[in-house]
Parts: structure tokens; sequence; C-alpha cells
């Protein structure tokens, strides 16, 4: 969540700090606008078409992982579904003790090729 205050703009982290988002002005974030934007570039598609491929993409990783299967691309990482166990917590407000279900969650396991790439070790 980020908030504009007096011109600044300042980002809330899940544990309620802020701290001042000039600390990441050299930091460039990739949303899906400029992937599509890559993907074009790259692909020498339309950028119509390189929207319908990402969307694809996206939608097939999607359907698999609410079917419970893994998708696996070799050297770039594996995507998958795992289970977390049903667990007590606190309501922060009232401190409370309450039961947080079991739910499943989607994961991301980084490939050996990717993992390399990363770390400056093409």
């Amino acid at each position: 969540m980020i908030y504009v205050v007096k011109s600044i703009s300042i980002q809330v982290h899940r544990n309620f700090t802020i701290w001042p988002m000039s600390d990441w002005k050299d930091t460039f974030f990739m949303n899906k606008s400029a992937l599509i934007e890559q993907i074009a570039k790259r692909s020498e598609l339309p950028i119509s078409q390189s929207r319908k491929a990402l969307d694809a993409i996206l939608e097939s990783i999607t359907e698999a992982l609410s079917n419970g299967d893994r998708v696996q691309l070799v050297g770039f990482g594996t995507f998958k579904v795992t289970d977390r166990k049903s667990r007590e917590g606190r309501n922060p407000k009232t401190g409370e003790v309450i039961q947080i279900p079991a739910s499943k969650t989607p994961s991301f396991t980084a490939g050996a090729e990717l993992k390399k790439s990363v770390n400056g070790r093409d």
C-alpha cells in the first residue's frame, strides 16, 4: 500500500513500519505492462499479441495450479501449490486467540539457471 503525505511517498510494509520511497529511487519494478513491452520487443510481436501470449501463459499456470498440478519450466523454476496447516493466531485488535483454517498457497522455486543468472554467474 502506498500513501502520499505532503508530496512525500511512503511505503507501508506488512509489519506497518514506514520508510520513504526515495530509498527505492534506483529500483525498477517490472509490472505487467513493462513485461508485455519486453515480450513485444524481444519476440518482435505486436503489443496486442504479446499481451494475449502473456495472458495465456498466466491463465495456463493458474489453471494448472488450481487443479493441483505443478508447472515446471526447466532452468527457470517450478510453480506448485503448498498446503498450510491450520494454526492458532491472534486478533490484533482484541488479542483474542483465533483458529486460522488450513489453506493452499501457490509457491515458486527458482531453477538453477535463474539462480545463476541472478547471482551473476552466467
